[in-house]
């Protein structure tokens, strides 16, 4: 069966850490829903793209009918995901359930107000681990803690996106859309 991912966005969002990953999984031949955290069909990133979304927050019925959920940062993109209380109840929905939780750069901020980053390890964009309780901090580039996985910035778009991708499938899976996309 085909793995479904949820990614939940809202205005404000880093293009390359919302994109790249949507990218990487598709190709792999998995189910990508972009869902508007704020109810639009449009989206605008932090400088001023503008996406359609292919679903709105206000059309998913169960969260749990996916197998992961991920999140980009950017501002105030991350800011606006952690005021969202429904995103914050559909990460802790799926942490419960054990499923696929992750986020980039400036977005575990909203892992942790979710409350499921005390008893992890994790990274994310310089200066918000201030903000941040977590078990252990470290700045390297992509971190895999269980069901978990976030990673620091922009630059590890890709790199964030294969750690995605060899958790939902495998890593001969990962490493071939690699291959093909000429990352050594």
């Amino acid at each position: 069966m085909t793995k479904k991912i949820a990614v939940l966005a809202d205005n404000g969002f880093e293009e390359i850490e919302l994109l790249t990953p949507i990218d990487v999984l598709r190709r792999a031949g998995l189910k990508v829903d972009l869902i508007s955290a704020n109810n639009a069909e449009c989206i605008s990133s932090s400088r001023n793209v503008k996406i359609l979304v292919d679903k709105k927050i206000n059309d998913i019925n169960s969260i749990l009918d996916y197998d992961a959920i991920f999140i980009p940062g950017g501002m105030p993109g991350a800011e606006n995901l952690k005021n969202n209380e429904r995103v914050i109840e559909f990460f802790q929905e799926m942490n419960k359930a054990a499923k696929l939780v992750s986020a980039i750069c400036a977005a575990p901020i909203v892992l942790d107000k979710a409350g499921l980053t005390q008893n992890k390890n994790i990274t994310c964009y310089p200066g918000f681990e201030n903000s941040i309780d977590f078990k252990s901090y470290s700045e390297s580039t992509v971190i895999v803690d269980g069901n978990m996985i976030t990673a620091s910035g922009p630059g590890l778009a890709l790199d964030f996106s294969l750690k995605l991708l060899t958790y939902l499938t495998n890593e001969e899976t990962s490493n071939n859309i690699a291959k093909a996309m000429l990352k050594k």
